[in-house]
């Protein structure tokens, strides 16, 4: 079995909805599963980016270690770090 993304999913999705010979209460079951499915991706992009932002906070705090040295725990310093420190900034 392959492991599928969401948007495998979302694809095979607009695929079944968009078969001609779909009858009414098959259409009527595809909007149910779409449904579904759209619930679904959400609950999973909403992860995704809250696993982007727990790694940006890391990324901040090691360069924050990197410039006020390694046992700097400083959350205000943290916070106000500016983006798009690169290395040669800090």
């Amino acid at each position: 079995m392959t492991k599928m993304t969401v948007d495998d999913y979302v694809l095979e999705q607009l695929e079944r909805l968009s078969d001609p010979e779909l009858s009414n209460e098959e259409l009527e079951t595809e909007l149910k599963r779409s449904d579904a499915i759209s619930k679904l991706a959400k609950c999973s992009i909403e992860n995704k980016e809250a696993d982007i932002k727990s790694a940006e906070l890391e990324v901040k705090q090691r360069l924050i270690n990197y410039q006020y040295g390694k046992n700097s725990n400083n959350i205000t310093a943290l916070l106000q770090l500016p983006r798009g420190l690169d290395d040669e900034e800090v």
